[in-house]
């Protein structure tokens, strides 16, 4: 999953202010460039560790749900509390850490803009 996040990221303009792959779903903090379309990236993301997924388990599955949840995020307190909930879920699930921005302080945080929580079912 993560090479896919990595191609996509050389294909499309974005970036991603955390991320966790869970089980069953992922969740995305992302900032789509203003040429890049959110839509673009994710179909790209989708697609592309699908095909991985199948071609390493000889499988033909379909691996994501139809479609993916997103949600903007409007202010630097939004911001900062997805940033924190991605953190915990993360923790809960007993995930390693993937935070691209590392540390962080609280007061110094720019407005997002504009960032997107994404959630993706598998």
């Amino acid at each position: 999953m993560l090479i896919t996040v990595q191609d996509a990221k050389g294909k499309f303009r974005f970036r991603f202010a955390n991320f966790c792959i869970m089980p069953t779903h992922m969740h995305l903090l992302i900032e789509p460039d203003e040429r890049t379309n959110l839509s673009m990236i994710m179909r790209l993301i989708k697609t592309q560790s699908a095909k991985r997924w199948n071609s390493i388990h000889g499988s033909k599955d379909h691996m994501w749900g139809a479609g993916y949840y997103e949600r903007a995020v409007k202010n630097p307190h939004e911001f900062e509390f997805v940033m924190d909930y991605i953190d915990q879920t993360r923790q809960r699930w007993d995930l390693p850490q993937f935070r691209q921005t590392g540390k962080r302080h609280r007061t110094t945080i720019p407005v997002p803009d504009p960032y997107y929580l994404v959630v993706c079912n598998i």
